[in-house]
C-alpha cells in the first residue's frame, strides 16, 4: 500500500518538477521578450515620424484635389459631349436643307430648260411659218434656223 502511495507520489513529483521546470523556461522567454521590446523601443523612439506624418497629409491633400479636378473633368465632359450632340444635330438640319436647296436649284433649272424649249420650238415653227408664207425673215430669225 505504501508502496503504491509512493509510486503515486512519485508521478505527482516529476508532474510538478515538469510544471516547475516549464514554469521557468517561460518566465526566462518572458523576459527575452520584455528584453527585445524594450531594445525594439529604444531603436524606434530615434526614428522622426512627423515627415511621415506631413508625407500622409500631402497625400490626402493632393487626393482631395485630384477628385475636385476629376469632378470638374466629368462635369466639362459631359458638356463637352451635349454640345457635339447639338453640333451634330445642326450638322445633320443643315445638310437636309442643303439637299432640299440643290433639288429645288434642280427643278428651277429644269423648268427653265423646259420653258427655254418651249419657246425655241415656238420661235423656230414661226420662222418655219414666215418661210413657208414667204413672209420677210428679220435677223433674228435668221440666228434661229443657225441654231
Amino acid at each position: 500500500d505504501l508502496k503504491k502511495k509512493f509510486g503515486k507520489l512519485g508521478e505527482v513529483t516529476k508532474v510538478i518538477d515538469e510544471h516547475s521546470k516549464i514554469s521557468k523556461e517561460i518566465e526566462e522567454n518572458r523576459k527575452k521578450a520584455e528584453e527585445f521590446h524594450n531594445q525594439l523601443m529604444g531603436l524606434n523612439k530615434d526614428v522622426d515620424y512627423s515627415k511621415f506624418k506631413n508625407k500622409s497629409r500631402e497625400i490626402e491633400e493632393l487626393k482631395k484635389k485630384q477628385q475636385v479636378v476629376f469632378n470638374k473633368f466629368v462635369e466639362a465632359k459631359a458638356k463637352n459631349s451635349l454640345i457635339h450632340n447639338q453640333l451634330k444635330t445642326k450638322e445633320e438640319s443643315m445638310v437636309k436643307t442643303k439637299e432640299i436647296k440643290q433639288k429645288k436649284k434642280k427643278d428651277n433649272e429644269k423648268k427653265k430648260e423646259i420653258i427655254l424649249d418651249k419657246k425655241i420650238k415656238e420661235a423656230e415653227e414661226k420662222v418655219e411659218e414666215k418661210l413657208k408664207t414667204k413672209k420677210k425673215l428679220t435677223t433674228d430669225d435668221l440666228l434661229m434656223l443657225q441654231k
